[in-house]
């Protein structure tokens, strides 16, 4: 009971209740008035409203007033309810008052907040305020005035910012609290001395060092990996490689010269020979050092042991053959009758009449002897014949000796030697042989012809396949019993190999060199080449070619090989030419040629010696009205090239060749477009060749020999990493090949300077006179043109001076961005080589690649610094002369960019380079983003009109509208060869397109600049004019003036300018 009032509370209802009624427990009748009232630990706890009142439980209650109010909660974390109930407090709340009023909080990770409490914010793991974290979810945060921040990378764990407890990974190690990267050419490591793992496979780990790799079979080289001593097994070649030693060499100084030899050879003037049988292993031809079974070893030659006998020394055998035993150091033959009778042998037949060991009597199971048992009422006293005897008298002489014994004269059956089947009167007295070979005046085993053994129970000879002995019975014999390896188990040739002296090798040697055909939509033949080394065959068989297609349909009349075979040694050095004229178009298809050993008599199948696979490029056929109609296209289009390249000249020499600036960009984008990475149609892809003078790559075959000087053929060629379509057109990934020309250009417009200086000294000398009597009117004409000539090379200098350095820079900058960037970014598809080879060569072409990017990228940067100052700034003249190829043309304004036009034109080329680039594996990306650069142009073109005069303009917004319709016609034909199916008509159709929308826009960009080139030189010549009518007006009123102060008549006036 007691335990009910602990944990209730009670209340009061209307009830009738007499005084006995009451429970005296927990309710108490009180006074006369029988009010019953609630105690609890004899304190009122609810008060009645009657004498008929009843206490009732109010659960979670602490205690209640007098008016039966809910004065607490029993549980800290409820609270009393508006209903007098104890309920929960909020979610997270320790202890409250209210469902408001949080008073404390369940955990640390919640704090108090204006009564309610709130989940700390990651990372804080505990807090007391929003702002204020205590303590942090875990070690990878660091606490700083109240906030947790994370470690500072290389930190995975930490104390403070400065105090690393871990480390984000192997490639640093910790030092007093410090994260310090590896030292190269350490990748990962515990510390400075002590490395896990290395950079590259150059170097290898040794003892926790890394330490340079040298190569393959290489023991000790050089930092330039230039090997200086070599693995055992290898030699050193004459470019410090290290290549392995012929068989059966086991150390030599070259392929020739042999140091020691292997196993089952001896050295002899430098060379190996094979030890002859019964050596196992010799020292020289006469002398063995040890000896194969059978044989044993006696003062350096080898003795044949007792028959059957498989190891002995001179005086006894102590293993014979499987099929023998060992009896009294002799092998007996268990399997030969005769040997039947030796104990040892423990043979029973009871059929044979031969009485043997364990039998007590054998006379074939007739009468008294059955099944080897004497029978009762026989003589059970018996004696055996003397050994090897098979018949004898009663005295035990015997009289007949089996076959390999005779019969001495004491009566004794003594052996024959080993090569006699029978013999009378002495062992090598042979009656019969074992082995009959007509080539043999005697009986002699088959051990005389070398490689062959003599099979005793058989009696013929058999050689052994694996003893690495050839004989006339096996095609080779390598000593072993494997196949694959060239030689069977069963000591035949396999197919694809051949053998020489016990050694076995793949009739191909090494790798096999192929090369195809430059790409050429107008070339309706392919020649492939195919070399390789190989074994020298026999005159029943050759090595052929044989070409098939997976899709094409080809003619095999058409397809010509020819092989040219240079033979040197055993082997022959094969050049296979391929050409194949195709009568038809072959669109996605591949060539797989089998090179096979073909049997010229058909005994045996083809055998395939390598199988090549070839992709062949779409080949297309022209129709010839096609071909007209592009070659009409391209002749016009050289046509306009010339008469463009004469309006530059035009330009330069005037010194406006500003006219033609949006026109050579058009060019040099389009001589770029075609590496998107798409198999353009025939007659675009021709057109698009036509732009290739504008790359600037005027000496392509000059710096290749350059580049030969430090690198092979083979190296040039494997570390080209470039995308194919760019690779085809004889570009390398090295920017020293691809800049002459623009170093040739640099270099001249830094000599500009100095020579327009130098002229315009050289001209300050120059003086035209012009005299009082010079009344020649063609004379004073002549001299008026060479004083016009001065002044406008004057002019010229001057202008050359005073804008070449910075702003003359700039303008040679935004010409040549295209072909720096793209020659530059090809150069760092390289940029792993740098970790894999140390060709200084490979090193300096990465290097200047990587400063001039970083110059390119620095330059923009300072261009919009220039850019961005105030507008007063641009209108100064000093500030105009100096940066004034930035914005000149162009609007200047402080509320829109319409003087960054030109920056913003250098920023869309350098993207457009990137794409053409390092995107060649997704040529969608490479089409739709320079559609859409195109598009953003054209956008703010039209929106800001940023170009003053109003020609540039059009021309500016003409060209990017073509380019951007251009660049969509090339997303079109991504699009069909993604088809896979025959659209070539389409494709066409979209060339023709493409190519008339170039003509038009570069026919349209000629005439404007015509045009402009005409109204600017109009502009100039009447301002000429002025100046020297100007000239010769202040010469005559000079003249006159002179005339009418000169006392002297005589004398003569001479002017000079």
């Amino acid at each position: 009971m007691l335990l009910i009032v602990i944990f209730h509370a009670y209340y009061l209802t209307q009830n009738i209740l007499t005084r006995q009624e009451c429970q005296t427990d927990i309710c108490i009748c009180h006074g006369s008035s029988h009010q019953c009232r609630c105690y609890f630990y004899q304190a009122p706890y609810c008060d009645g409203y009657g004498p008929s009142s009843t206490c009732f439980t109010n659960p979670g209650c602490l205690g209640c007033d007098d008016n039966s109010q809910c004065l607490n909660c029993i549980s800290q974390k409820q609270f009393v309810d508006s209903s007098q109930n104890c309920v929960d407090c909020p979610e997270h709340c320790l202890t409250c008052t209210s469902e408001s009023n949080c008073q404390s909080c369940i955990t640390n990770n919640y704090y108090l907040d204006a009564g309610l409490c709130k989940q700390c914010q990651f990372p804080c793991q505990s807090c007391n305020s929003l702002h204020n974290c205590l303590t942090c979810v875990s070690q990878q945060f660091y606490l700083i005035s109240g906030l947790c921040r994370q470690c500072d990378s290389p930190c995975l764990t930490c104390l403070t910012q400065t105090q690393c407890l871990t480390c984000v990974d192997n490639s640093y190690y910790l030092d007093q609290s410090t994260c310090i990267p590896c030292q190269s050419p350490c990748l990962t490591c515990s510390n400075q001395n002590l490395c896990f793992s290395c950079v590259s496979n150059d170097y290898q780990l040794i003892n926790g060092l890394c330490i340079v790799q040298c190569p393959l079979n290489c023991l000790i080289c050089q930092k330039s990996q230039q090997c200086t001593t070599c693995e055992d097994g290898y030699y050193l070649n004459a470019s410090y490689s290290c290549v392995k030693c012929q068989d059966p060499c086991e150390n030599c100084l070259s392929q020739e010269l042999c140091i020691t030899c292997q196993s089952l050879y001896y050295q002899k003037n430098q060379h190996c020979i094979l030890c002859q049988q019964p050596c196992n292993t010799c020292i020289d031809e006469q002398k063995c050092s040890s000896c194969v079974d059978g044989y044993y070893l006696f003062n350096q030659t080898c003795n044949q042991c007792s028959l059957n006998c498989l190891k002995c020394d001179q005086y006894r055998c102590y293993q014979c053959n499987k099929q023998s035993q060992l009896f009294n150091d002799q092998c007996i033959d268990c399997t030969i009758p005769m040997n039947h009778t030796f104990d040892i042998c423990n043979y029973q037949n009871c059929h044979d009449g031969v009485w043997t060991h364990g039998e007590e009597c054998d006379n074939g199971n007739s009468y008294g002897c059955i099944n080897c048992t004497i029978q009762k009422g026989y003589p059970s006293q018996c004696s055996r014949c003397i050994q090897n005897c098979i018949q004898c008298e009663a005295n035990r002489f015997c009289q007949v000796c089996k076959d390999g014994y005779f019969l001495n004269a004491n009566h004794q059956c003594q052996e024959c030697n080993i090569e006699c089947k029978t013999c009378f009167y002495q062992p090598n007295n042979c009656s019969s042989c074992k082995i009959i070979n007509k080539d043999f005046q005697s009986c002699q085993l088959c051990e005389i012809n070398h490689g062959y053994y003599t099979d005793f129970e058989n009696n013929q000879c058999y050689s052994k396949c694996g003893d690495n002995i050839k004989t006339t019975q096996e095609q080779c014999d390598d000593g072993n019993n494997f196949n694959g390896d060239g030689c069977s188990s069963n000591c035949q040739i396999e197919d694809g190999f051949y053998c020489i002296d016990g050694h076995c090798d793949t009739l191909i040697q090494g790798e096999i060199q192929v090369s195809q055909q430059q790409f050429n939509f107008d070339a309706p033949s392919k020649q492939f080449i195919i070399q390789f080394k190989n074994y020298a065959l026999n005159s029943d068989s050759e090595i052929v070619p044989i070409i098939q297609f997976l899709n094409c349909q080809i003619n095999q009349s058409l397809i010509v090989v020819k092989q040219n075979i240079t033979e040197e040694m055993y082997f022959q050095h094969r050049v296979i030419e391929i050409n194949i004229e195709f009568e038809n178009n072959c669109i996605k298809d591949k060539m797989e040629v089998n090179i096979v050993q073909r049997y010229k008599n058909n005994s045996k199948k083809n055998i395939v010696l390598s199988f090549l696979t070839f992709q062949i490029f779409d080949i297309l056929f022209i129709e010839q009205w096609k071909q007209l109609f592009n070659e009409i296209m391209i002749s016009f289009n050289q046509t306009l090239f010339y008469i463009f390249g004469f309006v530059c000249l035009a330009t330069f020499i005037t010194g406006t060749i500003e006219v033609v600036y949006n026109a050579i960009d058009l060019i040099q984008m389009f001589s770029y477009l075609k590496y998107i990475n798409v198999n353009l149609p025939s007659n675009l892809q021709n057109y698009f060749d036509l732009f290739k003078f504008a790359q600037l790559q005027y000496f392509s075959n000059f710096t290749k020999q350059v580049a030969l000087t430090f690198l092979t053929q083979k190296e040039l060629e494997q570390y080209n990493f470039l995308p194919d379509k760019i690779k085809r057109d004889g570009y390398y990934s090295y920017c020293l090949l691809n800049y002459p020309f623009l170093f040739l250009l640099f270099v001249f417009a830094i000599l500009l300077y100095p020579m327009a200086k130098l002229l315009l000294s050289q001209l300050q000398r120059f003086q035209v006179r012009i005299k009082e009597d010079d009344d020649d009117s063609i004379l004073l004409k002549l001299k008026l043109i060479q004083l016009h000539i001065k002044l406008y090379i004057q002019q010229s200098c001057q202008y050359v001076i005073n804008k070449l350095y910075f702003s003359g820079f700039i303008s040679t900058h935004m010409i040549l961005t295209y072909d720096i960037l793209f020659v530059s970014l090809l150069n760092l598809f390289d940029l792993k080589l740098l970790f894999t080879t140390n060709n200084p060569f490979i090193a300096i072409n990465v290097y200047i690649a990587i400063l001039l990017t970083t110059i390119h990228c620095l330059l923009l940067f300072i261009y919009y610094s220039m850019l961005a100052k105030q507008t007063y700034f641009l209108e100064q003249k000093d500030y105009v002369r100096k940066c004034g190829s930035l914005f000149e043309g162009l609007k200047i304004s402080t509320t829109s960019c319409t003087h960054f036009y030109k920056l913003f034109t250098l920023i869309k080329k350098s993207l457009f380079m990137l794409l053409i680039t390092f995107c060649s594996s997704f040529p969608y990306c490479q089409s739709l983003s320079i559609s859409f650069l195109s598009f953003i142009q054209v956008l703010y073109l039209f929106n800001y009109k940023p170009i003053i005069s109003l020609i540039e303009y059009r021309k500016q917004l003409i060209s990017e509208s073509c380019v951007l319709i251009l660049s969509l016609l090339i997303t079109l034909i991504i699009l069909m060869h993604d088809t896979h199916q025959d659209m070539f008509f389409y494709q066409d159709i979209i060339g023709w397109c493409s190519i008339m929308i170039i003509t038009l826009l570069l026919l349209f960009q000629i005439i404007l600049d015509i045009r402009q080139q005409f109204l600017l030189c109009q502009k100039q010549f009447i301002l000429f004019h002025n100046i020297l009518k100007s000239i010769q007006t202040k010469i005559q009123k000079a003249f006159e003036n002179f005339s009418a102060t000169q006392s002297n008549a005589n004398s003569n006036v001479v002017l000079f300018y």
